[in-house]
């Protein structure tokens, strides 16, 4: 199998341990009364390469503690219950890592098999000792969800998502069953992310059983042009958010396309289909990541620089403007959202020395 450029470059760099943990040369920032602070694991890119690391942000400022070089990159990051971290390549990745920020020795990646590249996300399993992650067979472009072992990260179990283009999945409720948003966009693994011409989207939503890998129900918008793709639960109501991306050929149809799905999923009350929340034309046709919080979903549009909050009912009620906002978390003390070399926390904007990715995670 011929190594590409960057797995060859990113071989040569870090040898044998398959990645390098180092401290970035940062002032210090000095914790005083009341500067309490919220650690998130990111992955961003700068003058040096692409990394992921972990961030302190605190009402005095915003400090790197601890980064890795990452080979190309980075999408989503899943903390794991040991400490470590599982990062997965940008669609279509060819790499996954077990990232552990405090024993860097034990850092592994894995490079994925040649026809069958990783889609961005994974999913500690209900049963331990496992994770899943969602994947494409290139030839069939068939979505694929892969159970691996969480250590080794080897392929265990290989089932199909039930659609084209999987790429988040979410822990349903009762913890049986795992949700699958399957984005729909035809593609040919040698073209990048370029999209079949021609090739009718197929998107869906489906809920899989988490042992045998049965698709349980399967769920579509009315729109079949717009591309679910991240997940948030909101427990007390039992909706789930799902951002979408609105891939219409004409340019009218794709501003003005809701950016968030909701399905109500109560027991005795479950919905037959995904409603549209309000859709707004500033949001550019375009859901970046989703967050649930105490009375409704964020979602952020990095095309449309800001992020958006619609109540339950899925009313549009406020905005929160930052520039190529997309990451978003949910802190005690509020929600965090990442931009352009920004991060907007407790109603402060404070300054960041790269832009992070599309998503980063709260870690403890």
């Amino acid at each position: 199998m011929a190594i590409s450029p960057p797995r060859r470059r990113f071989c040569g760099q870090c040898l044998a341990l398959g990645a390098v943990v180092v401290a970035q040369s940062v002032p210090p920032v000095h914790a005083h009364a009341g500067n309490s602070r919220t650690r998130l694991v990111a992955a961003w890119n700068d003058a040096q390469g692409y990394k992921a690391g972990l961030i302190e942000i605190r009402t005095s400022g915003v400090q790197v503690t601890t980064e890795v070089e990452l080979p190309t990159r980075a999408h989503g990051l899943t903390p794991m219950p040991d400490g470590s971290v599982v990062i997965v390549a940008r669609r279509p990745g060819d790499w996954l890592m077990r990232w552990q920020p405090h024993a860097p020795k034990r850092t592994l990646i894995r490079w994925a098999e040649p026809m069958q590249p990783l889609n961005g996300h994974a999913l500690p399993h209900l049963e331990g000792g496992v994770i899943l992650t969602t994947e494409t067979d290139a030839l069939t472009d068939f979505g694929l969800v892969v159970m691996r072992d969480a250590k080794s990260l080897e392929p265990i179990r290989v089932w199909r998502s039930g659609g084209r283009d999987p790429h988040q999945m979410l822990a349903a409720p009762g913890g049986r069953c795992i949700w699958v948003a399957n984005g729909g966009i035809a593609s040919r693994h040698e073209a990048g992310r370029a999209r079949v011409a021609g090739v009718e989207m197929d998107s869906s939503l489906v809920e899989m059983d988490a042992v045998s890998g049965a698709i349980v129900r399967r769920y579509t918008a009315d729109d079949p042009c717009l591309s679910l793709r991240h997940l948030s639960y909101h427990p007390a109501s039992a909706t789930l958010g799902i951002a979408m991306q609105a891939e219409h050929t004409h340019e009218a149809h794709r501003q003005s396309a809701p950016v968030l799905g909701l399905l109500r999923v109560a027991p005795g009350r479950r919905a037959e289909c995904i409603e549209m929340a309000e859709a707004r034309s500033a949001m550019q046709g375009y859901g970046g990541s989703v967050l649930a919080v105490k009375d409704g979903f964020w979602v952020s549009s990095p095309r449309g620089d800001l992020a958006g909050f619609w109540s339950l009912d899925g009313q549009w009620r406020k905005k929160a403007h930052l520039p190529g906002v997309c990451a978003l978390a949910l802190s005690p003390r509020g929600v965090l959202m990442g931009g352009k070399r920004l991060v907007l926390f407790a109603g402060t904007i404070f300054p960041l020395s790269m832009h992070p990715d599309n998503h980063w995670s709260l870690v403890a």
